[in-house]
């Protein structure tokens, strides 16, 4: 009897071992096949961005059909006593505008010698990271003085609206050599531009170029950079004034009750 029932428990023990192997073996399957089409559902998805029109590096053409589907939803509103302060949390509400401009951006410099994206305080932080995990790089942040701690503080520079400021760069974040790729939402004068030029040139790092979504070409940023030795580095924007046409106040789809610029610099 004490054999029989030993070998009883065997055997169910034994079944009990293959079903929980099996289990296991199908719960891998499950999981392998999942990941693969969450992949191939990623790839594909990716695929379909990727062959927007008009967005790769040789068929973008600034203030182009692309760019002004971006402008149409990126308005300007008076603001610290600028007529036009141009506002892109317009196409940040806009899921296929954000997109595109991200496309654009990755299209741009997908094939591009970079070692690290450096955003600019504060819109950059917005454009930079999207672009940086797409191109799989680095990023890191300039950020304005007395924002973040072990940083290395630039000399002061003057702001488009009123007064000075100094950006601050992380230690590490440029060592010597190292291609860096500025972000910014906006180029007006090119103060922070350059303020951002010289704390990676400290480092001895190269600026590829200097991308932004809009440029106020009459501000001539390209000037200023010449002037002070920078005429090395390149601007590149997705658009200019000229097809910013959206009126935040006059537009009856932007709720603006309320909203009154008093004119002082913030």
């Amino acid at each position: 009897f004490f054999h029989t029932h030993l070998r009883v428990i065997t055997q169910a023990t034994g079944l009990l071992m293959l079903r929980t192997q099996l289990a296991a073996a199908a719960l891998l399957l499950f999981a392998t096949t999942t990941n693969c089409q969450q992949q191939s559902c990623m790839g594909s998805q990716l695929s379909s961005l990727m062959a927007t029109a008009g967005t790769t590096r040789d068929a973008y053409t600034p203030d182009g059909p692309v760019a002004k589907r971006i402008a149409s939803v990126t308005p300007y509103f008076p603001f610290k006593g600028i007529p036009k302060f141009y506002d892109i949390g317009g196409f940040l509400k806009d899921p296929e505008a954000f997109a595109l401009v991200v496309e654009v951006l990755v299209e741009r410099y997908r094939n591009e010698d970079i070692t690290s994206i450096c955003g600019l305080d504060a819109r950059g932080f917005v454009l930079g990271p999207p672009l940086a995990l797409a191109l799989k790089k680095p990023f890191f942040m300039l950020r304005k003085k007395g924002k973040m701690p072990n940083v290395v503080t630039g000399e002061a520079y003057a702001k488009e609206y009123a007064g000075n400021d100094a950006l601050s760069i992380p230690r590490g974040a440029v060592s010597a050599g190292d291609k860096v790729l500025v972000i910014d939402d906006l180029v007006a004068t090119g103060g922070t531009l350059l303020a951002a030029i010289e704390l990676i040139k400290k480092f001895d790092g190269k600026i590829v170029e200097c991308a932004c979504v809009v440029e106020l070409k009459f501000l001539d940023a390209r000037g200023a950079f010449d002037k002070k030795g920078h005429g090395d580095v390149p601007i590149w924007a997705m658009m200019s004034e000229d097809i910013l046409t959206l009126d935040g106040l006059a537009d009856a789809s932007i709720p603006t009750d309320g909203y009154v610029d008093d004119g002082e610099a913030h």
